[in-house]
């Protein structure tokens, strides 16, 4: 008889994904934050097919009971803007969809990025778009003991900024710089929130500041990212 032994790579049983949110709404700053009517858009992972996935790191690779436990994105677009609030009801919209530019709003938009007018955005104003990853930790993202390690603390910048811009702006972008200064080691297990605003645009060129915290009060890093926009596609008209 042959015996067939799996291959070490490949999973060999279902592994089935949980968002632990019960992690989020232990903690009352957490509560306050979700529940913000000023943040309009709430979701979770999604997570498609195996293959047919983007950003596999953190609806995958991370996504275990260990290591990201739990995840959501908040996105605030300022300007007023508000929602209604159910206490029921956390999630309260999808990951963001790239838009179906019409006609005129393409014509507009390309102007715009092909200008390339510097323009300066106030990082204090309270009315700006903010993004926001709250992220619930376990222990095996660590470098040192009960430490998360400063690679992670990066990726969570990325993550935060990346999907501030595909709000903001509804279109895909490819991180070029990411800056990260290290200001006091997280311990795990943890619950951090990690908040993104634009400083600066210039055409498809955009830059970003960000903030890895607990919530409390507690800032562990700064970072400063440069991003560019995905050039709009004549095809985007139809």
């Amino acid at each position: 008889m042959t015996v067939v032994c799996p291959h070490p790579l490949l999973p060999t049983m279902p592994d089935p994904r949980i968002e632990h949110l019960e992690d989020f709404t232990a903690h009352e700053w957490c509560n306050a934050l979700i529940f913000d009517p000023s943040i309009t858009r709430v979701h979770k992972r999604h997570v498609f097919g195996k293959g047919d996935e983007w950003n596999s790191l953190f609806t995958r690779s991370l996504f275990t009971n260990d290591a990201i436990r739990a995840f959501l994105n908040l996105y605030k677009p300022g300007k007023g803007q508000r929602r209604a609030v159910d206490r029921n009801s956390i999630v309260t919209g999808e990951p963001p969809k790239f838009r179906n530019v019409a006609p005129s709003d393409y014509d507009k938009e390309l102007r715009r990025r092909t200008a390339k007018e510097d323009v300066q955005h106030d990082l204090t104003d309270p009315e700006a778009p903010e993004n926001t990853v709250l992220v619930s930790m376990g222990g095996e993202l660590d470098g040192g003991i009960g430490r998360l390690h400063g690679g992670v603390t990066a990726s969570l910048l990325d993550q935060a900024m990346g999907a501030l811009l595909m709000h903001y702006y509804e279109s895909s972008n490819a991180t070029t710089e990411l800056r990260v200064k290290y200001l006091k080691a997280v311990e795990t297990p943890c619950i951090l929130k990690v908040r993104a605003r634009i400083s600066r645009e210039v055409g498809r060129w955009i830059e970003t500041a960000g903030w890895v915290e607990d919530g409390e009060g507690t800032v562990y890093a700064e970072g400063w990212g440069s991003f560019v926009l995905a050039k709009l596609e004549p095809s985007a008209k139809m």
